[in-house]
């Protein structure tokens, strides 16, 4: 899988009422880059632009729920919300 482009992204909105992902690096190539060509829907824009901050967001938190509050013991379920967000992690670097 190839990296994630990084961040951060920032919904930009077209002349045609569409809007436009765009990130200013892209691995360090330093121009702009489309991440996401059209999104017609300004709160999907919005959300597709937070992805990078989210991500980052929910990988501290399972690591901290695993690591502080569950004590590093492996425990796994539904229930527990650090395997909630590593499902959800695994489903954004592999489509899983």
């Amino acid at each position: 899988m190839m990296p994630f482009t990084r961040g951060p992204w920032k919904a930009v909105r077209n002349q045609s009422f569409s809007y436009t992902i765009n990130t200013h690096d892209v691995r360090g190539r330093g121009y702009d880059c489309n991440v996401v060509r059209e999104v017609r829907c300004e709160a999907n824009a919005f959300l597709i632009a937070a992805a990078p901050d989210m991500y980052a967001a929910l990988e501290k938190i399972a690591t901290t729920v695993h690591h502080v509050l569950l004590d590093g013991k492996g425990m796994h379920s539904a229930d527990c919300p650090a395997c909630v967000a590593e499902v959800a992690l695994l489903k954004a670097k592999e489509g899983r």
